[in-house]
């Protein structure tokens, strides 16, 4: 119909049918008023004056006067389809607006069309505005303002747009009708705006909302502007009616409810983006985020990251259309930054991704600004993106080291005249309502600081400040960490510019000032700066000045200077640090003396006057108890030195004698500074006040210890007496006075500067000092303490050797080393001498768990002494360093080598003891670099073997040792690397199954099995070892000690697949197993079984064996060897029996038979009984 009318070329006839239509439609039915305003929009293309007549009439007929009237208001009864025609005569007016011919569209656009239109959004009630609450007549009202809106921007193209449903993207913003203009534009808005107020935040049912949105949009494009209250109002309803929206998913909501929220916020995103695009500048951007802001930092989650989606899109948008023709300042850009970046540590994870797009597209914005161009790739910018990975499931220290990474980027991108407000508006972040995000601002912070602080010297006073009110406001103790931090990072790079400003805090400080300067104090070598800047100011300017009354005969009056008092305050806080510690001990001298000079300088002194009136005489509640007055103050910054010094028993000791309260009384100051000095007096600890002269004497010591003889040998004129080791006087005094001078506190720089070379000189002589006695002029002496002076303390040599090494490690910073060796007994065994060794290897032990970086030194300068002339010397050394390879530090410092080569040379060394602890480093190899066995196999297996075969070693204490060794080194080798010494090894130990020293039965049983284990390929050599050995691995099953039982369960398990049957081998594996125990009688008859099957050509090699253990000296063994060879004859066949010499055999059992052990003659009467089958 509307195809047709619009082609009628009687206007009289387009009337009249127009009438019609109004008059007949169906207004209840949607379809047919979206077919009415089709059709008046299709008419409207060639008849728009008679469609705007027609509706017009229609406007001021009848059928809208019965809803007038104060009282229909209640009336429902026609109401509903009322709102049905208004709803549908308003979308008619939007289609014939829409396709209008743009020149006459113009003309009628207020008069007629508007006009209309907006008397229908509310009705007069007795002159009273009513806004209509009918949806339908709302979505109509919105639909047709965005189709004029859409059809002034298009400049009506001709384009009919069918069947419109408001979803039309944005409008062209150049075109024809791109500067068309709408008087009444600022109305049409607001009655938008009222529409989303009106629309409630928690619910969502219909596409209004997301049409107004849509149309808002629109509305932008036609002049005038809006102006900056109607779009602040625009952007406040917009954003307060969409983002609250709850979220949908939870299956209790109407269909398509997903889709229409998705839509609505997707018209949101075009509102602001068509806002943006009228001003594509930073400040359109900041207009926008400044009403974003308050829903970024939403305590709502959906609100949130919803207002991080539309900031990420909005930045990409301003970055995809921004053309930047000059050179000009992205003036907003740190306000940007400290908005979205803390929400990197937000707790939901699309957050923290949008979080890290927006802050990268921040910065590309900013390279566009400085003349780069839009393709451009910045290298850190574009590393962001690699962060978001991280951020789906992150931890605490995943989520710092995004912050900290992103505020290095953002350090080095961000132009210097914004980073001042960009660290100000982060510390402002740290209110945040998240407390992840707070801390995440205070990460950046100092990220920010430590990349670009060192440009901010001037801006150092405001920045404290700021800080400072952080600290009175934050209660989180990561946030009060992050200040302090914060504070430490501006001190490291502009220290007398913090110095400065916080002398100038207001005295007396209070506890967050006095926090910030314990801060200074937790970087040892800020701390140095900062105490050697203090102590200029305590020396240059005057203490006091002289206050004269105006009254005859009054007094002066002496009143401290405020930088000096200030100063004496900052250095007690300063060292309250405990990590202050190393910097006051480097300039002990320094301020022991400058800290007496103002203590005496303060005796007397009043406050100043602007102090005395105050009520606070306190620092503040975080020195709450401290005086500030100014004798009170310089006392307690001494007594806080000497304590974090080491020296809390002078402090104890002075205020037992009651000398600080001495100190405070004019007329008895200098008794108390006597008390003070009464306690510091002792000679050698005084000479380890000053570190440079401490280092002195230590050196002269240490010389002293190394060239003189530590003992002398004194023979007695008694036949038979052995010779009797005495010190020497002179290495003994020196090492008495190393004692007293290591425990000096301040001599622990000096400790520290030389500890290789005190380690090594005092582990020596603590080797020289074992069985060592005193002197006779000593011996004699009622006296053996040092004096009162080391009271407690031993003056024997090995003792007072031992307890000097302790005082130079604890005060080396090693006390847990002393404590570690203490608790093994370590101490007391280096005092004795058979076990001194164990003590030395205790020593190492702890040296390398503790503090191994300090070892290589130490090993460089030991390995020298391996060729001392002095044996206790080189078993002291061997010892230390032996033990070292039992752990893989060695490895890990690059000393395994050189420690094999030294161990390795000592194999000729005449002290077997000295070769015994090689070869047990060597082992130690096993354990501790595993990984380097192979690489060093042939050295190692040289040496054990020589070991081996050491002609020296009447005890065997060294074949013990090697065999040890080389039982744990096999385990780390293959076939291959031992090859060539297998048979020569096996033979070599086969002697030691039968030794009378349980440990060699028992370690050469033990490398049996792991030399067989590496063999069972070599069938023709070493399975004739295994079968040689069988017999006694066997019997020694009935060993007297548990040790060799249990190695030669091992060793049969290990050779049983060397014997060539499989039933043996499964009978070991499944009868030796540690765990169980054995029936040695019924499992010897199995064996004897399996052997006369499987190897019956050994019968006169298993007799002869067996006849020869008849002979051992332990009863067990005799008893098994008996049984043995009775199961064996059970065993044998007619044939096997004609081999045998019954003759030799009956007489040997006939003499075991008078054996004295009950046990054996048993066991021997059985097998007589069984030979019977062989006669």
């Amino acid at each position: 119909m509307g195809t047709a009318l619009g082609l009628c070329p009687s206007k009289e006839l387009v009337r009249k049918q127009l009438q019609e239509l109004l008059e007949n439609a169906r207004y209840q039915e949607e379809v047919e008023r979206e077919g009415l305003a089709s059709c008046f929009g299709i008419c409207a293309r060639n008849h728009l004056e008679e469609t705007l007549e027609k509706l017009e009439e229609f406007v001021k007929s009848d059928v809208f006067k019965k809803s007038q009237g104060l009282f229909s208001i209640f009336k429902e009864r026609s109401e509903g389809e009322l709102e049905k025609l208004r709803s549908a005569l308003v979308l008619c007016y939007g289609r014939v607006a829409e396709a209008a011919p743009p020149e006459l569209l113009h003309s009628r656009l207020e008069s007629q069309i508007l006009k209309n239109i907006l008397q229908h959004g509310h009705t007069k009630v007795l002159g009273i505005k009513v806004e209509t609450k009918d949806t339908m007549l709302k979505l109509s009202l919105a639909r047709s303002i965005s189709m004029i809106s859409r059809a002034l921007a298009h400049g009506n193209s001709g384009n009919y747009p069918g069947n419109d449903t408001g979803n039309s993207g944005i409008c062209p913003r150049n075109g024809p009708g791109a500067s068309a203009s709408i008087a009444r534009k600022a109305e049409l808005v607001a009655l938008m705006v009222e529409f989303l107020k009106a629309e409630p935040p928690d619910s969502l049912r219909t596409r209004l909302r997301q049409q107004v949105l849509s149309t808002c949009s629109h509305l932008l494009g036609p002049l005038p502007a809006l102006p900056g209250p109607e779009r602040s109002a625009l952007l406040l309803a917009a954003l307060g009616s969409a983002l609250p929206l709850p979220r949908t998913g939870n299956g209790r909501e109407q269909p398509g409810a997903t889709d229409l929220l998705q839509d609505t916020l997707g018209a949101l995103r075009e509102l602001l983006q068509e806002l943006l695009q009228r001003d594509l500048s930073p400040h359109g951007l900041q207009e926008l985020f400044a009403h974003l802001g308050p829903w970024i930092k939403s305590p709502r989650d959906q609100e949130r990251e919803r207002a991080l989606a539309l900031s990420k899109s909005l930045l990409e948008f301003f970055l995809e259309n921004l053309h930047v023709s000059s050179v000009t300042p992205f003036y907003n850009l740190s306000s940007l930054l400290a908005l979205l970046a803390p929400r990197c540590s937000d707790g939901i994870p699309k957050i923290r991704a949008d979080s890290v797009d927006c802050v990268r597209s921040l910065l590309r914005i900013q390279l566009c600004y400085e003349g780069f161009s839009r393709d451009h790739r910045d290298e850190l910018v574009e590393g962001l993106e690699l962060l978001k990975e991280g951020l789906e499931n992150p931890d605490f220290s995943v989520l710092f080291h995004t912050c900290t990474h992103m505020g290095s980027v953002v350090g080095r991108r961000i132009p210097p005249e914004q980073l001042l407000r960009l660290l100000l508006e982060l510390f402002q972040a740290w209110d945040d309502p998240d407390g992840n995000c707070s801390r995440a601002a205070s990460v950046l912070c100092n990220s920010l600081l430590r990349e670009r602080g060192s440009i901010l010297q001037e801006k150092v006073p405001e920045l404290l400040a700021v800080i400072h009110s952080k600290l009175e406001l934050v209660e989180q103790e990561q946030l009060r960490r992050a200040a302090q931090q914060s504070v430490l990072i501006l001190g490291l790079q502009h220290p007398k510019a913090v110095l400065c400003t916080l002398l100038g805090s207001p005295l007396p400080f209070d506890s967050h000032t006095c926090a910030m300067w314990r801060a200074l104090g937790t970087e040892p070598s800020l701390a140095s700066q900062i105490l050697e800047q203090l102590l200029e100011k305590l020396s240059r300017e005057i203490p006091f000045k002289e206050s004269k009354s105006f009254l005859l005969g009054s007094s002066c009056q002496r009143l401290a200077t405020p930088l000096p008092l200030a100063a004496t305050c900052a250095l007690d806080e300063l060292m309250s640090a405990p990590e202050a510690a190393a910097a006051i001990l480097e300039r002990f001298p320094a301020l022991f003396q400058r800290l007496l000079l103002r203590l005496g300088c303060s005796v007397g002194v009043q406050l100043p006057k602007f102090l005395q009136n105050s009520c606070r005489e306190k620092r503040g509640q975080a020195a709450n108890g401290r005086s500030l007055r100014p004798c009170s103050c310089a006392m307690e910054t001494l007594q806080t030195m000497l304590a974090r010094a080491g020296n809390d028993d002078v402090v104890r000791d002075v205020a037992n004698s009651g000398g600080w309260e001495l100190m405070e009384i004019p007329e008895r100051h200098h008794d108390g500074i006597a008390l003070l000095a009464a306690h510091t007096c002792a000679m050698w600890r005084a000479l380890g006040t000053e570190p440079s002269l401490a280092s002195q004497i230590l050196e002269q010591l240490l010389e002293k210890l190394s060239r003189e003889i530590p003992f002398k040998e004194s023979k007695s004129f008694l036949l038979g007496s052995s010779c009797q080791r005495l010190a020497t006087p002179l290495p003994l005094a020196a090492t008495c006075a190393l004692d007293e001078l290591m425990s000096a506190p301040e001599a622990a720089a000096a400790i520290l500067e030389r500890f290789p070379a005190l380690f090594q000189r005092l582990l020596l002589r603590l080797g020289c000092s074992v069985g060592v006695q005193l002197p006779k002029f000593l011996q004699n002496s009622c006296r053996e303490k040092r004096g009162q002076a080391a009271k407690g303390r031993s003056l024997r040599p090995c003792s007072c050797a031992v307890e000097t090494l302790q005082t130079m490690l604890a005060r080396a910073g090693n006390d847990d080393v002393v404590r570690d060796v203490a608790n093994s007994g370590g101490w007391e065994l280096m005092e004795i001498p058979e076990r001194h060794h164990d003590g030395i290897a205790l020593l190492a032990a702890a040296m390398a768990r503790l503090c191994g970086p300090r070892l290589p030194p130490i090993v460089r300068s030991l390995v020298p002494e391996l060729g001392s002339v002095f044996e206790c010397q080189r078993v002291t050394s061997t010892a230390f360093l032996a033990e070292l390879l039992n752990h893989n530090v060695v490895n890990d410092l690059m000393l395994l080598e050189p420690l094999l080569d030294a161990l390795t040379a000592l194999e000729k060394d005449s002290c077997l003891l000295v070769r015994v602890l090689a070869l047990r480093g060597l082992g130690n190899v096993a354990s501790g670099s595993p990984d380097k066995i192979r690489r060093h196999g042939a050295q190692l297996l040289a040496s054990m073997v020589n070991g081996l075969d050491d002609k020296d070693d009447p005890n065997n204490l060294l074949a013990l040792e090697a065999m040890s060794s080389l039982s744990k080194i096999l385990d780390h080798l293959e076939e291959r690397d031992v090859q060539s010494m297998l048979l020569h090894v096996a033979i070599r130990i086969r002697p030691f199954f039968d030794s009378e020293h349980p440990d060699l039965r028992r370690s050469s049983i033990v490398l049996f099995g792991n030399l067989s284990r590496l063999g069972r390929s070599d069938s023709e050599v070493f399975s004739e070892q295994i079968l040689n050995g069988l017999v006694t691995l066997l019997l020694h099953l009935q060993d007297p000690q548990p040790d060799v039982v249990k190695a030669s369960k091992f060793a049969l398990r290990v050779c049983g697949p060397g014997l060539g049957c499989a039933e043996l081998r499964e009978l070991f594996g499944n009868h030796l197993r540690e765990e169980r125990g054995l029936h040695y009688g019924e499992f010897i008859n199995h064996v004897c079984k399996s052997l006369m099957r499987s190897h019956p050509a050994l019968l006169s090699r298993l007799l002869s064996t067996n006849l020869f253990y008849f002979k051992s000296p332990w009863r067990e063994l005799r008893a098994a060897a008996a049984m043995f060879i009775g199961f064996l004859v059970l065993h044998m066949d007619e044939e096997q029996g004609q081999q045998v010499d019954l003759d030799e055999l009956i007489s040997a059992l006939k003499l075991l038979l008078k054996d004295p052990v009950p046990a054996v003659r048993i066991k021997v009467a059985e097998t007589l009984g069984r030979l019977v089958r062989l006669l």
